[in-house]
């Protein structure tokens, strides 16, 4: 397998891009990833390494420490990319929460909107589930939303759903266990889910986090 230092340039925090990729002279990044919080952070890499995927180029990657901090941070950082023009593409990785995906995806997009900046339409990857892509000014922006709202009747969404979602396919556990259940984090923890990550079946790991796994495929091609 590839090693993980060949796929994701680690970035202390967002605000790390600009020292890391100019002061640092890095050559080029395949895209930038910011996730909602650290556990996603995990998830991501892991799923990279189950499918062994190796971008043409590294792809930075760090996360925003709260879904409350993306549409601000999406603005920076779009306008970051822009003056150092070494990738032209940025995804974001956020839960559902109480919301569905494309109002997720909206408020993003929204954010950028009132500061002034040019907002192209938004359209879902193809076959990927809650992946969707635009565009602001000329930066490809991907937002990959986690949560599956029909898995159980949840409060909230999010990337342990995910989890769950594996544990049913890998049969051990049945969803008719979910029924009282408020969220997936009472079920199942991020250190359980990573585990879990790691020891199932090729094939469930995809159908389960289908949106990270097609996030990684549209960076590498896109």
């Amino acid at each position: 397998m590839h090693t993980p230092s060949k796929r994701f340039i680690q970035l202390r925090s967002p605000g790390d891009l600009f020292e890391t990729i100019v002061i640092r002279r890095t050559p080029w990044v395949g895209a930038v990833v910011v996730c909602e919080g650290e556990f996603d952070e995990r998830v991501l890499k892991l799923v990279a390494e189950r499918l062994d995927f190796m971008p043409n180029a590294p792809i930075a990657v760090t996360h925003a420490g709260g879904v409350d901090v993306v549409p601000r941070l999406a603005v920076a950082l779009v306008a970051l990319l822009k003056l150092i023009r070494k990738t032209r593409k940025i995804a974001f990785i956020v839960d559902a929460e109480d919301r569905r995906p494309l109002e997720r995806v909206a408020e993003i997009l929204n954010e950028a909107r009132r500061r002034g900046l040019r907002i192209g339409g938004v359209e879902p990857v193809r076959d990927c589930s809650n992946v969707y892509k635009s565009k602001v000014d000329d930066v490809e922006v991907y937002i990959a939303v986690s949560g599956l709202p029909g898995l159980a009747q949840f409060r909230k969404w999010q990337m342990e759903d995910h989890a769950l979602k594996l544990k049913i396919l890998e049969g051990k556990l049945d969803p008719a266990n979910l029924q009282d259940i408020e969220e997936s984090k009472q079920v199942v923890t991020g250190e359980e889910a990573l585990k879990e990550l790691e020891e199932a079946s090729l094939e469930h790991v995809k159908e389960s986090y289908n949106h990270i796994a097609c996030l990684l495929s549209t960076l590498h091609t896109a």
